[in-house]
């Protein structure tokens, strides 16, 4: 240490060897400490990106769990049919009788038609599993913005995807992913979670048949016909149950 004090005090050429590795060795150490303090800045900036993405997926997979887990969806299924049966007034069984049936689905109360829309994601498991032949194709695929219920606007406004698939069984999985604003690289960034729920559905079939009166006929040979209006409703109540929440992608 002494002849080190020595060589920086002294006034031959030497010491200005040494002053020169010491700037050196400042530089470097200081060029160090500036990659590592920019890295930290660069990763600290993409934080609050991740932390959003993170709350926005996990905060709507909590808020479908609850949604859906023993959620009750109704389908009616109405079958009415109609017999006209001609008879003669001796009491036999005239020919030229006809027969029509006429099915009607309901899904919690609303008829299903050809412009039908089912305005929830349980109604539209449930229009594909009961009513629809063939059934539409799965995944579907959505685009909804989370609302922040607590007040605090922190995650409110940010958009999510959610993928449904569904299974013949009614076994239906729910995936929430956050989506990437790099274009080049989509799955960049993308943290995503699944949810997995199944159907449970109880069905109770009730079977009314009406005869009207006597009806005056000239038709085939017929004097008179009577007809009968079979009403067979079958009704099933669709229970969806929550089976797990796993993470899919980590957002990485």
């Amino acid at each position: 240490m002494k002849n080190v004090r020595t060589k920086l005090r002294s006034e031959t050429g030497a010491s200005i060897t040494y002053a020169l590795l010491l700037f050196l060795v400042c530089a470097v150490v200081g060029s160090v400490v500036l990659v590592a303090a920019t890295s930290a800045s660069g990763r600290l900036s993409g934080l609050a990106e991740t932390d959003q993405r993170y709350y926005s997926v996990t905060s709507a997979a909590e808020y479908m769990k609850d949604r859906f887990d023993r959620k009750e969806v109704t389908v009616v299924k109405e079958e009415i049919t109609e017999t006209v049966t001609p008879y003669t007034y001796d009491g036999g069984a005239a020919g030229g009788g006809s027969s029509s049936t006429q099915t009607h689905y309901y899904i919690d109360g609303t008829e299903v038609t050809s412009g039908y829309r089912p305005d929830s994601l349980l109604r539209d498991a449930a229009y594909r599993l009961y009513v629809a032949d063939p059934a539409p194709e799965y995944p579907v695929e959505r685009d909804f913005t989370l609302q922040e219920k607590s007040g605090s606007d922190r995650f409110s406004g940010v958009t999510v995807r959610g993928v449904t698939s569904l299974d013949e069984d009614g076994t239906m999985s729910v995936t929430i992913q956050s989506r990437s604003d790099d274009e080049t690289n989509p799955e960049k960034g993308v943290y995503s979670m699944r949810l997995t729920f199944t159907a449970d559905g109880r069905t109770v079939e009730d079977d009314r048949t009406e005869e009207g009166t006597a009806q005056e006929t000239a038709i085939g040979g017929a004097d008179y016909q009577i007809t009968t209006v079979r009403t067979v409703t079958t009704t099933t109540v669709v229970t969806w149950r929550f089976q797990n929440m796993q993470t899919v992608t980590g957002g990485t």
